[in-house]
């Protein structure tokens, strides 16, 4: 994928002078192996540290932008390449076979939606994890008894605390909530990425949520605490436990292999 990256710069490159040329694929390769680099690197930090560290989780999703936008810049070129083997095959038939040259505006293309696809990553991790919506969805069910004509429940899921940092507008999320008026609330897992102490201070916030028939939560994956290596497996099992009294104290009735 990374060779194939590089036919669709060199297009872009050719543009340029002789040497701004070397310069840009000096550029190119090196970051290549920066961060082929940084993923190893990352990989030794999480394999020998007790919990992920801060530096290999900006690796991770660094590795992982730049992965995506490197996929959105084939994109083209590859659309553009069916185009090439269809013509230097037609051609091959009548006359001498050759691929058409690559195309600039192609080339242009595939910049302009790997650097879309880059800045869509931003605004994702900084403002669009608050953007939050209601999705309203009304059920039937032909045995539904009348008293539940019109009932209302609110379910939110994976709040995952600990990439959580605005304040002001995690408390409008729970403004969002409280005004739709639900009789019963649910949450439906993943409160925390890893551990129990990166929600200690959105409890008040959680807790002002409020429905009639209750509030109801259960675990997801990262809650289990999975994800982090752990000194021992008693420190993973206070883990979640402080992470269950949590759900207690923000008035979560905690289902546990159990129904209500």
């Amino acid at each position: 994928m990374e060779y194939y990256v590089y036919q669709g710069a060199t297009t872009l490159w050719h543009l340029q002078s002789g040497s701004v040329q070397s310069f840009l694929k000096y550029i190119f390769w090196t970051q290549y192996f920066v961060q082929i680099f940084g993923l190893l690197l990352g990989l030794l930090l999480v394999a020998t540290r007790p919990s992920i560290p801060r530096i290999a989780s900006l690796i991770f999703h660094a590795f992982i932008i730049i992965l995506a936008c490197k996929i959105a810049f084939i994109i083209p070129l590859f659309g553009e390449d069916i185009y090439r083997i269809i013509v230097a095959t037609y051609t091959g038939f009548f006359a001498q076979f050759h691929f058409p040259n690559r195309l600039i505006w192609i080339s242009q293309l595939s910049a302009f939606l790997s650097i879309l696809t880059a800045a869509i990553f931003f605004y994702g991790v900084t403002k669009g994890k608050y953007r939050y919506k209601v999705h309203e969805m009304t059920l039937f069910f032909d045995d539904l008894p009348k008293e539940f004509d019109g009932f209302k429940i609110a379910q939110i899921s994976d709040i995952h605390s600990g990439s959580l940092k605005n304040t002001k507008a995690v408390q409008q999320g729970i403004t969002m909530i409280n005004a739709l008026k639900a009789d019963l609330f649910v949450f439906t897992g993943d409160l925390v990425n890893n551990k129990a102490t990166e929600f200690a201070q959105w409890v008040p916030y959680f807790a002002e949520i409020h429905a009639p028939y209750g509030k109801f939560s259960v675990l997801g994956n990262h809650d289990y605490g999975d994800y982090v290596h752990w000194n021992s497996a008693t420190e993973k099992t206070d883990n979640l436990n402080q992470l269950k009294r949590y759900h207690n104290k923000t008035g979560f009735r905690l289902l546990l292999d159990e129904n209500v």
